[in-house]
């Protein structure tokens, strides 16, 4: 069985694609009362982080931040 790849199909026939994916996903999200996977979405996040109460800036986020930044720059702008 030979598999079809993307490049196989129209621009016209991904929009259709992609139309289509949407107009499930809210019908989906219009008529189930509870998504399964935001639940469990939401046990495992209460397990891998601490309720975060308080965002003060640091001078480590800062250049951390910076250096993100600039690296980030160099890279789109150098190559």
């Amino acid at each position: 069985m030979r598999h079809a790849r993307a490049r196989n199909y129209s621009v016209k026939v991904h929009n259709k694609i992609i139309n289509a994916c949407c107009l499930i996903h809210n019908f989906i999200r219009r008529e189930m009362e509870v998504d399964p996977l935001d639940i469990v979405i939401e046990e495992q996040m209460e397990y891998q982080y601490e309720n975060i109460d308080v965002v003060e800036s640091s001078e480590e986020w800062t250049t951390w931040r910076d250096e993100l930044a600039q690296s980030m720059w160099n890279a789109r702008f150098n190559n």
